[in-house]
């Protein structure tokens, strides 16, 4: 969950994204029932562990990571991805207390909606590296 951690703290530093989509509305997991339209949720695909023959008291850690953008139409859906991948991509440094963090593009999901509530949906992935202590 740390790169969820990492990616949340990135999405809500961005100023611009969090005048669109409220802080309360970047949540990680699951949105809570009544949630707006315009939302975006953090999610954890998957986890691996650079593999050493001698831990030094950290590890180097890889997560990919799943951003869901929620609009009330396909616009503000467009608008919202692309000031949520600008808060994230590319960048490096210490974020949410870990270092040597560095979080890449990994691909895009595709356009949906959800036909009984009216909301525009789409995903992206990122590459999130980080070190953790052993």
């Amino acid at each position: 969950m740390s790169g969820v951690l990492i990616v949340g703290e990135l999405l809500h530093a961005n100023a611009a994204l969090v005048g669109v989509v409220p802080a309360e509305w970047i949540v990680a997991w699951q949105l809570p029932q009544g949630a707006p339209a315009n939302a975006i949720v953090v999610t954890r695909v998957s986890r691996s562990e650079d593999q050493m023959l001698a831990h030094e008291g950290w590890r180097r850690v890889n997560e990919r990571v799943q951003i869901t953008v929620r609009a009330a139409d396909g616009e503000q859906r467009g608008k919202i991805e692309r000031l949520a991948r600008a808060a994230c991509a590319d960048r490096t440094g210490t974020v949410a207390g870990f270092e040597k963090v560095s979080v890449l593009l990994a691909g895009g999901g595709p356009d949906f909606m959800d036909d009984a509530a009216s909301i525009f949906l789409t995903s992206f992935d990122l590459r999130v590296s980080f070190i953790e202590p052993a």
